[in-house]
């Protein structure tokens, strides 16, 4: 949801294309943290392996993953005049995940 929100911003006229630029690394950047999500529902799913504690130990550093470079996605707005719609949105949807995120390394931590 969150890229499809910042896609929609990218397309939109009177973008400057720093502000573009850096939207499309936010992008690349929530593609980072699916994977890193991915990998965690992975590691979930082989917990009953001999290696359970191996999975559990895997769980908790890709979600770790996922909330520590949530912020890295608005990197590239830093320094610059930025429209502050633009910013103000695409802060809302890194902030939705990251809540998200947080709330699911919280309930892990808690199952360990």
């Amino acid at each position: 949801m969150t890229s499809t929100i910042v896609s929609k911003i990218v397309k939109q006229n009177g973008i400057a294309r720093y502000e573009a630029k850096a939207i499309r690394d936010c992008i690349c950047d929530m593609k980072d943290r699916v994977y890193e999500l991915k990998q965690t529902l992975n590691a979930m799913g082989h917990l009953n392996d001999p290696d359970k504690e191996f999975q559990r130990a895997n769980t908790k550093t890709w979600a770790s993953a996922a909330i520590t470079n949530i912020d890295s996605c608005m990197d590239g707005f830093s320094g610059r005049r930025v429209n502050p719609i633009v910013k103000k949105k695409v802060r809302s949807g890194i902030t939705g995940v990251q809540k998200l995120i947080s709330n699911a390394l919280s309930l892990i931590n808690h199952l360990y």
